[in-house]
């Protein structure tokens, strides 16, 4: 089964890949800052690039380099446009974008004795953001044959972080880290709950050939350690040809039986560079994060307001074992609480959805072929999480799920099952612009089905470099002390009906008190409200809501008094 969902909808994905130097390089590159350790991480970049006009330039990088970072002063500044006087022997040169073209700076560079070059975007353009990179296109022909040194572009955050050391007389050294043994594939999800273990049969890795004239024959090992130190190997081998990047798969299969931390260390015959992945076996937790969650992801401002359309929609696939599972709580967490909090309960809400990923049993994903979204897959459970302000970045934000079938907090997970758990953020009601900025952590590799789905504007294959951390949690989990999110509303304290419905919804109150407001919240399955109403003094009542406008569909109901949430899922026809 589960080999079906391993390409079948790969297309469909738009893939945030590796980078490389430059464009046309098979080589993957991480630009790396090695020191001082305050800001030693991993970066993103842009490359060098070609279009119709202008043809790739720079050399394509197949060795990693590293050293110093020095500004690259000319005569007047550090813009690079003119020779440059500093001495740059042996050096990774830091030069401002702008004036003139990247060929231009590079190649002045190179002349001034730089091993490397690293552009740092400029401050002229409103709509660019701390994380905007571009591309770097050639210019003058001539110079660009020139260039023989490797050359990247960061953007301004990235490029604070540099010079802020700089400045401070700090020593920095970086490093363009050619990957040719890279992203070992060695579990479904990084955390999976011993009772739904899988026999995994994808272990792979993948391998390029630095050899430019004579293709390899290639054998990896994978050795996996389990939590007692019992180990077993699997191998693969692979026929690469020069140049060439191949997937190497390991044969034969592998079942936890143990819980905890498995480590698998993966090694070829062609050289000594060697690589380490790991997956946990949990009591409890569904996760595709690495469990380190000291990062943030997401849009940028900007980004959200004009291309996103003020929504974000993130998600972890769960795969369940023959026996299915029960699950009632999801978690998340919140690096930027204090910035989206409004004080308005409609706006300030987080929605947790869990989709049935295959609702037609046929052992595919059920996302469109294209134009996919979270849209194309069946809601089985949802909760809310209203944001108080006041949480941190080191928060774990529990959620309790109702089941949509039938109300009640146990959710079934059906054999063989494949799911989505599904964070959910709609900034139309804030009206503050302001993107939300989710809790992860760094990258995890796994198979090229959307094992981390992101809806934006379009459904991508996860965040550039990490994983935002969104878990679900089988049943006998225990929700940890001050947690608590709103109670759940008693399902006999508000009856929605008719659904489906086509023209008005109703909604019978039979609360114990009155309540001075009632919030009544419509949200598509993209994570966007459609819909948001306001009640006063209500006890023991009916009230209405027109849904004669909204398209066919589905729809989530939140209904918010001061006895407690309820969520339900409504279809209007």
């Amino acid at each position: 089964m589960r080999s079906t969902f391993t390409l079948f909808f790969f297309f469909a994905f738009v893939a945030f890949s590796w980078a490389q130097i430059n464009d046309e390089s098979p080589f993957p590159v991480d630009f790396e800052i090695l020191a001082p350790s305050s800001i030693a991480g991993t970066y993103d970049y842009g490359t060098k690039v070609s279009n119709a006009d202008n043809p790739i330039w720079g050399p394509q990088l197949s060795e990693t380099l590293s050293g110093e970072v020095v500004w690259a002063y000319d005569a007047t500044d550090s813009l690079g446009c003119e020779a440059i006087v500093t001495d740059l022997t042996g050096k990774f040169a830091l030069i401002r974008r702008g004036t003139c073209g990247f060929v231009n700076k590079v190649f002045n560079a190179q002349e001034a004795g730089a091993i490397a070059c690293i552009i740092v975007n400029h401050y002229a353009d409103p709509a660019q953001t701390g994380a905007t990179i571009v591309g770097m296109l050639g210019g003058d022909g001539t110079l660009s044959s020139q260039v023989t040194i490797p050359a990247v572009f960061i953007g301004r955050t990235t490029g604070e972080f540099i010079t802020s050391e700089l400045d401070a007389g700090n020593p920095v050294t970086v490093s363009f880290t050619v990957k040719s043994f890279y992203d070992p594939i060695s579990s479904f999800s990084y955390h999976t709950p011993l009772t739904d273990a899988l026999d995994f049969d994808n272990f792979e890795i993948n391998y390029i050939n630095a050899n430019a004239d004579e293709a390899v024959d290639v054998t990896v090992t994978a050795t996996i350690t389990a939590p007692s130190g019992t180990q077993t190997t699997l191998t693969g081998m692979s026929n690469v040809a020069p140049l060439a990047d191949s997937v190497v798969a390991m044969d034969g299969t592998f079942l936890p039986t143990e819980m905890g931390e498995y480590t698998i260390l993966w090694s070829n015959d062609q050289s000594t560079e060697t690589l380490e992945s790991k997956f946990v076996m949990t009591e409890f937790a569904y996760a595709t994060d690495n469990g380190t969650l000291n990062l943030s992801a997401g849009p940028s401002d900007a980004d959200f307001a004009s291309t996103f359309n003020l929504t974000y929609q993130v998600g972890s696939l769960v795969l369940c074992d023959a026996d299915g599972a029960q699950t009632s709580y999801a978690s998340f967490g919140i690096a930027n609480a204090a910035d989206l909090f409004t004080g308005d309960i409609d706006a300030d809400q987080v929605v947790v959805i869990l989709y049935d990923g295959d609702a037609n049993d046929d052992n595919s994903l059920d996302f469109a072929a294209s134009g996919a979204s979270f849209d194309d897959l069946t809601p089985v459970a949802l909760g809310t999480y209203f944001i108080n302000g006041n949480e941190t970045p080191s928060d774990i934000l529990y959620v309790e799920l109702e089941d949509l079938a039938d109300g009640d907090n146990i959710v079934d997970l059906k054999p063989n099952g494949a799911y989505y758990i599904v964070i959910a953020y709609d900034g139309s009601t804030a009206g503050t612009g302001i993107a939300p900025r989710f809790v992860a952590s760094n990258d995890v590799a796994y198979l090229n089905f959307p094992t981390t789905p992101l809806f934006l504007d379009q459904l991508y294959t996860g965040w550039a470099g990490l994983i935002v951390s969104v878990r679900l949690y089988v049943n006998g989990f225990v929700q940890e002390v001050g947690a608590e999110d709103l109670p759940a509303l008693d399902p006999a304290k508000v009856t929605i009906a008719p659904n489906p419905v086509s023209e008005r919804m109703n909604l019978t109150f039979d609360l114990e008190q009155a309540a001075d407001k009632v919030q009544v919240g419509i949200m598509d399955t993209n994570g966007k409200i459609v819909g948001n109403y306001s009640f006063q003094q209500v006890h023991k009542q009916n009230e209405s809501v027109d849904m004669s406008q909204l398209p066919t569909g589905t729809y989530f109901i939140t209904v918010v008094t001061p006895e407690g949430v309820r969520v339900d899922k409504v279809v209007k026809i």
